[in-house]
Parts: C-alpha cells; structure tokens; sequence
C-alpha cells in the first residue's frame, strides 16, 4: 500500500488527519529500520535473501505525500492517481492527464494505493472551500467508472447531527459515493463524527 493523506480546512478535521498522518509515517520509517537492521545482520552471510519487504517499506517512503488539503494536492493531480484503463485524456483547470504517470509508468500497473481521507460537512451539507476543485474534477462525466480501480479508500467524515440526518457528513458520504462510483474499493466502512459530541 502507498499512504497518502489529504484533510480539509475544518480544525478538527485537519487535527485528526494531520495526527494520523504523522502516526503512518512514523510506522514507514520504523519499518524501514527494522529491515536495515535484519538486511545488516545478515550482509555477513548469505546476502541472497528476500528484500522485498524492505523495498516496499522504501517504496511507500518515497510515496507519501504528508497530509494537506484535496485542492493544494491539486485537482489534476488527484485525478492522475487512478488507474484508467482508457486512453483517454482528461483536463482540470488547464491541465492535462492521460494514461500514464509522471515518470511515463503505465497507470493500470501502478501499486495498489490506499488513500485516508477526512471530510467536513459544511454550510448547507456542502464541501469545504478546499476540496471545491478536486469534486468539481471528481464529477466529471468524462471519467470511466474504472478510473480509480487501483484505489482503496478509508474515509472518515465529520459532521453535526443537529443539521438533522440528510445533512450530517453528508460531504463524506458524497466523496465516498463518487469514489467507489468511479472503481475505488472501501478499504474499512466509512466512519462519522458528531461534532455535538464532547470527544
């Protein structure tokens, strides 16, 4: 899994994504060590030994991006993050993605990528300012429902249930919605937060 982490502007929202953020790369480079060591006691012998655990410790490394909102990480960025099985070419405010990655890697063989998401309900059970372009993009009719088929999301939304049921995290529930939509798979259930509640 590649750990990648977006939360939106609300304060406990980017507390708790910036907490969980910090705790999934304390465990990378934990592991990380913990191969260095293993790798470093056995250099004495024989060295022909399995290192793909520590390869994909190091691979999730130079793949995390550390916790911001959805629209500094970039709408067209996001949208590049699937693995679209078509050719086709989609533009988000005047950028371009295609089938390919930044380094020119086929997307349908890129590594299966789990995405944590925190979202606020806000205003009248509307997203947050920053997540505005990267939904706009998301809502696309362009977008093939395979898009996001290299995806796992495990989203967390945070709302207040004296808005009454239709609205309470009714921006998480839409995100999760519109992700599986286009061929993401929920990594866990999707979890809800009642801000009325003292924890």
């Amino acid at each position: 899994f590649r750990f990648t982490l977006w939360s939106t502007q609300g304060g406990r929202a980017k507390a708790c994504a910036r907490r969980t953020s910090r705790i999934l790369r304390d465990y990378l480079h934990y592991r990380r060590e913990q191969y260095a060591s293993t790798a470093a006691g056995a250099a004495g012998g024989d060295d022909s030994g399995d290192n793909s655990g520590d390869s994909a410790v190091n691979e999730a490394l130079d793949d995390y991006y550390y916790g911001t909102s959805f629209d500094d990480f970039g709408a067209a960025q996001f949208l590049n993050l699937g693995s679209s099985a078509t050719a086709n070419e989609h533009t988000t405010n005047g950028h371009t993605t295609n089938g390919h990655t930044a380094n020119g890697q086929n997307k349908s063989q890129s590594p299966k990528r789990l995405i944590i998401m925190f979202v606020s309900t806000t205003g009248d059970a509307e997203h947050c300012d920053c997540i505005q372009e990267t939904w706009k993009a998301l809502l696309q009719k362009s977008i093939p429902p395979n898009h996001f088929s290299n995806i796992s999301i495990a989203l967390f939304s945070l709302g207040d249930r004296a808005y009454g049921p239709n609205a309470f995290c009714a921006a998480g529930r839409k995100l999760a919605s519109r992700m599986v939509q286009l061929g993401a798979s929920l990594f866990c259930n999707v979890g809800y937060g009642d801000d009325g509640t003292p924890n």
